[in-house]
């Protein structure tokens, strides 16, 4: 070694405590410097790969062994050192530490490039060992120094957006430094809270500006000892309270913060929460009120069914009594029949409401003659405008449009129930004009219909008018209350008005009669969408030799439509589920059943399934029966169902026998 070589490495000497000169072709080593401690990790000279894996595994600490033994793995270095003269490796080495005596010292290895050939390759390079742990400590120490200075402050700067007024407080010295401050409190207090005593200046914006009733929340929190403790299992704390403002009384919320458990600093925050809190109680006081609404509503329930139950449970004793008095069962069962379509008129109208109200309403529109429509609503009345000798008037101004988009069930719904009431609530003799005008409309497609039904009856008073639309809400006068009602065809009305974008008016004064004026907008169609229903006729033999068979679980239900449909000539067989329907119908023979009555409801397999089932058997003629679902599911939705499961009609019960009959004549004409 030359000269300037000695002095050289003589230089290194004094900055690591070994080197070594490595000869990547042989993977021998030599010592070139080493201190006494080197010599524990690598003889004077020897094979690398067994200095290294001694070094790696046996003279390190156990959580730095998996780093070490990748950074002196030598099948890997040409790769590493691609491009680079150098590369290192900090560790902690079972080295004692001179000051605690405790091992564990922060060393740093080397690799230093010597030679490489044409190619690039390394062909030698020294190897060098050095310890940092002086160094490391002091850098280890800024980085956590740093990490909570950067977790405080994005502590803070979280606080900072929904908190108005933030402080950043040491708990060694209980001083606070303001972050930010609200106007309300820089105007107030100006300098004082941006450095103060954290135990003063909450003192002061307590007693300052917290209702009274409040200041005991604050006390929690009053003195840094205390927050210190709140603060050792949580890192946050909170609370509400109130203060007053303007001469108001608002709602804020005060909340301590830790970054960590090790922090010795925490923030005071203070934010208006008023908004939110307003809003909370404003759906606290909604929950309570449709609390009660529920709790009316079951009663009104209670007491309006149990109203014509009461009826038709007591002409059915009375009917009992008197069985061989045929004028007064032939009276009682009027009275049954009204009372049994009273309680249905209320069912239907309860799950209308229901329906409305969960959003699942939807509109089923199509062409309708205008005029078709008026005059189908006014006959279903007219037996009772004659019983009570009253005339209804129609009168139309400017109605050129003939035909309309609609949904017909729900319009023809909103206008039977307005003149059922008109009727209703006039005296015998009275009168009930409707007045149909065509208006203008802005939405080019469209035409508005404007339609107002007045009536000479008792009216209604202001104070009535208020509550009109809500559920079971009826007039408290001694005429009114004679009337029987469900409490529940306006608050329909309203709703279907409002769901088809229209509008309902109401005028009206006690003993001088009432006007509703309905406005819905309809888009234009033409005489040529109008597609009419096909009508078939039936004759007294229709059904004869007609073969049904009955899919009805319930005993009662499935002797009432075998009475009706063996009035008519229908044989009717009965299977209890639809598993049997199916067995039923799989071991008859070919056309031997005509058709399917078929409940949806039933144990074992429903009538959608049982539909299913049958809709893909292997004979063409009983895979095609005609099947038409009866069941107690009676929404629109329902009737899509059963369509769509492959049935051929729907049916809702109770059944009315005429749209029994009909239906059943329609599907066996087709089906011929």
């Amino acid at each position: 070694m030359d000269a300037q070589s000695k002095k050289a490495f003589e230089l290194l000497g004094e900055l690591y405590i070994g080197c070594y000169h490595f000869d990547m072709v042989t993977g021998e080593y030599e010592e070139v410097f080493a201190h006494p401690y080197a010599h524990q990790a690598m003889p004077e000279k020897g094979m690398a790969k067994d200095a290294f894996y001694k070094m790696s595994h046996y003279l390190v600490m156990p959580e730095s062994t998996q780093d070490l033994v990748e950074f002196l793995d030598i099948s890997t270095l040409n790769e590493r050192m691609r491009g680079k003269k150098k590369i290192s490796k900090d560790y902690l080495s079972k080295l004692r530490i001179e000051s605690t005596g405790v091992g564990g010292a922060w060393s740093r290895c080397t690799f230093l490039e010597d030679k490489r050939d044409e190619n690039g390759n390394i062909l030698s390079l020294y190897y060098l060992m050095e310890t940092i742990h002086e160094e490391k400590m002091a850098e280890l120490e800024r980085i956590e120094k740093q990490r909570k200075a950067n977790h405080l402050s994005n502590m803070i700067q979280a606080l900072s957006r929904p908190f108005s007024t933030v402080y950043i407080v040491e708990m060694n010295t209980g001083i606070g430094r303001n972050y930010c401050t609200s106007d309300v409190i820089a105007n107030k207090y100006g300098s004082l809270f941006s450095e103060m005593e954290y135990e003063k200046g909450l003192k002061i914006y307590a007693d300052q500006n917290v209702f009274a009733e409040d200041l005991e929340k604050f006390e929690k929190i009053s003195t840094v000892a205390k927050v210190k403790e709140l603060l050792k299992e949580s890192l946050d704390y909170s609370f509400d309270y109130r203060v007053f403002r303007d001469n108001k009384l608002l709602f804020f919320r005060c909340q301590i913060s830790k970054p960590s458990h090790e922090s010795d600093s925490f923030v005071l925050g203070f934010r208006n929460i008023d908004e939110e809190t307003q809003e909370k109680l404003r759906h606290a006081v909604a929950a309570e009120t449709a609390n009660r609404a529920k709790t009316n509503f079951l009663f009104n329930m209670s007491h309006d069914i149990r109203t014509p139950m009461n009826a038709i449970l007591g002409y059915t004793s009375l009917m009992q009594k008197d069985c061989h008095n045929v004028e007064k069962v032939q009276d009682y069962l009027s009275k049954i029949a009204s009372s049994g379509e009273f309680l249905l008129s209320l069912i239907n109208n309860v799950l209308e409401m229901a329906r409305i109200e969960s959003g699942k309403e939807t509109l089923d529109e199509v062409p309708y003659p205008v005029t078709k429509l008026g005059e189908e609503v006014c006959s279903v009345y007219q037996e009772s405008l004659e019983r009570k000798h009253q005339i209804l008037k129609v009168k139309d101004i400017d109605v050129h449009t003939e035909v309309v988009y609609c949904d017909v069930v729900k319009v023809r719904e909103i206008f039977m129930n307005l003149i059922s009431n008109a009727i209703k609530y006039t005296s015998d003799g009275g009168t009930i004009d409707i007045l149909n005008e065509e208006l203008p409309c802005e939405k080019e497609g469209y035409t508005t219909l404007r339609t107002s039904i007045h009536d000479s009856g008792i009216g209604m008073s202001e104070e009535y008018q208020k509550v009109l639309f809500d559920e079971f809400t009826r007039e408290h006068n001694s005429e009114g209350n004679r009337i029987e009602g469900t409490g529940l065809g306006l608050p329909i009305v309203k709703r279907l008005v409002e769901l088809m974008g229209g509008t309902i008016k109401v005028e009206s004064k006690l003993g001088e009669g009432s006007t509703f004026t309905v406005t819905l907008s309809f888009r234009v169609a033409h005489q040529s969408d109008v597609h009419g229903k096909t009508h078939v006729e039936m004759s007294s033999d229709s059904f004869k030799g007609r073969r049904i068979l009955l899919a009805e679980d319930n005993d009662l239900n499935a002797e009432i439509a075998k009475e009706i449909l063996g009035e008519y000539g229908f044989e009717v067989e009965r299977a209890e589920d639809g598993v049997i329907c199916v067995d039923m119908l799989t071991k008859s023979a070919v056309g031997y059943f005509d058709l399917i009555l078929m409940d949806i409801q039933m144990p074992n397999m429903d009538g959608y399934m049982a539909t299913h089932s049958i809709r893909h058997l292997d004979d063409a003629v009983k895979r095609n029966i005609p099947i038409i679902a009866m069941t107690a599911n009676a929404f629109e939705e329902d009737k899509k169902n059963a369509l769509n499961a492959g049935m051929n009609g729907h049916l809702a019960k109770p059944i009315e026998i005429d749209s029994l009959l009909s239906t059943l004549a329609n599907i066996l004409g087709k089906s011929n």
